[in-house]
């Protein structure tokens, strides 16, 4: 029983309870699910951080790995939005990229390489659970971005302007975090960049990242527009 419990405890089972009690305590849909869903990665990597091995770096640091991922960088905009709103259209166009390139990758069977790593053979980590919560990180947020949007009395701007710095952010997170850990550790991160991958392939994939960017941007800028319009007529 105890170890049961314990096992639970480490896949994070916990983490609805406190998403519940804590939607109970503040009442904001947004914040409480965007802090949320960053505490399984959270945890994830505290209890099974010593399951991976990348080169030139301690197991102690291993960690270190749950803010490399482009999804990560979703974790950080949203949270610049909690302390800006203006960020939405941003945090929006970025959050629509992780969705896409999250479910593209599963269709397409390109994974995180960590999930390969492991691929069933800790007995410690429930796979189910694990891929739950994954599909939770990558889709929810945007959702919640979607709504905030919808439901938003103000005006925001999805203009070429805000296209560029949607790209911006996915070019400051390749050269600035993905490239260093790229060649410090010789982890490609996503299956996808493996220096093994088809050439072709990879093109394809990236220039549907980049083309989801810009239809984010189209659809944001189409509900912008039909939210505009209704405030004008009030």
């Amino acid at each position: 029983m105890k170890e049961t419990m314990i096992l639970y405890i480490k896949n994070g089972f916990y983490i609805p309870l406190l998403y519940i009690y804590a939607l109970y305590l503040n009442y904001n849909l947004l914040h409480t699910t965007l802090i949320v869903v960053k505490m399984f990665p959270l945890n994830y990597y505290y209890w099974f951080s010593y399951l991976y091995d990348f080169e030139n770096i301690p197991k102690q640091l291993n960690f270190v790995k749950q803010f490399v991922r482009f999804t990560d960088t979703g974790h950080i905009v949203s949270l610049c939005y909690l302390f800006d709103s203006s960020y939405l259209t941003l945090a929006h166009n970025v959050h629509f990229m992780i969705m896409v390139g999250y479910l593209g990758g599963r269709l397409c069977s390109i994974r995180d390489m960590d999930s390969l790593c492991l691929s069933g053979q800790s007995k410690e980590v429930i796979y189910w659970y694990e891929e739950l919560w994954s599909f939770t990180v990558h889709i929810a947020p945007y959702l919640l971005f979607l709504r905030q949007l919808i439901i938003s009395d103000s005006c925001y701007e999805f203009n070429f302007m805000n296209l560029v710095s949607t790209y911006k952010w996915l070019y400051l997170w390749f050269c600035f975090v993905y490239m260093p850990w790229r060649i410090y550790t010789h982890d490609p991160v996503y299956s996808i960049l493996d220096v093994k991958e088809n050439r072709v392939k990879q093109a394809k994939f990236i220039l549907v990242l980049h083309i989801s960017g810009m239809i984010g941007n189209i659809i944001g800028y189409g509900i912008s527009r039909y939210i505009c319009t209704l405030i004008l007529l009030v």
